[in-house]
């Protein structure tokens, strides 16, 4: 994916929640839902966590994707407590995964099948997508971290590097984020939720992950 209507959901499908936490970012979290509405799967339901905006969020999401998902929390929510908010809700309808999604990515087309065609062939993984930048697109913003070896330091992978040098497929990693995340909830089911109270928003998706 890359930084910066009207459909129709059979729910006796849907299998994937895609989490959306925003506060006061109109702008950005419309132009995510508009890439992500583009090309999204019929068992994909998108869950929105409005944390208390005072710019007109809600509205405009109500207004420009009644497809979505609106939850509305508040100002004393961070990334952590909002995206526990949609997850929670995700399990409530049965979803069997969830994407953390931020609210400022722009979905490219063959985002979210290539995501669920991931997990079709590596069950019970945590499966992230590569991140390039917006301007440039063809350069890798995030491809997944590795822990150094004899040390606690985690280094990037092909950081700022060519994304056609990466290949296809699935490689392994040691740690991944919170930007566009692919869970199955037995994750949040075995070890548990983001960690809202000591990691509101810093580090709560690291968190989540070594647990």
């Amino acid at each position: 994916f890359r930084k910066t209507d009207g459909f129709v959901y059979n729910r006796a499908r849907m299998r994937t929640a895609i989490v959306i936490p925003t506060f006061n970012r109109r702008a950005s979290a419309l132009v995510a839902l508009r890439s992500l509405f583009e090309n999204i799967p019929a068992d994909h339901q998108v869950i929105v966590v409005d944390a208390g905006s005072s710019d007109g969020t809600a509205a405009a999401v109500k207004r420009g994707f009644p497809q979505a998902i609106l939850l509305e929390g508040n100002s004393s929510m961070w990334w952590a407590a909002a995206t526990n908010f949609g997850i929670r809700k995700a399990r409530e309808l049965g979803c069997h995964y969830v994407l953390t999604y931020n609210d400022d990515n722009v979905a490219t087309p063959k985002l979210l099948r290539d995501l669920a065609s991931a997990a079709a062939g590596a069950p019970l993984c945590i499966i992230a997508a590569v991140c390039c930048y917006l301007t440039r697109p063809d350069t890798v913003f995030f491809a997944g971290r590795m822990r150094a070896q004899g040390s606690d330091r985690f280094y990037y992978l092909d950081h700022d590097t060519p994304l056609s040098a990466l290949g296809k497929g699935l490689r392994r990693v040691d740690m991944l984020h919170g930007m566009c995340s692919l869970f199955p909830m037995a994750v949040f089911d075995k070890v548990g939720l983001f960690d809202e109270a000591a990691f509101p928003q810093v580090l709560a998706d690291d968190d989540l992950l070594m647990r």
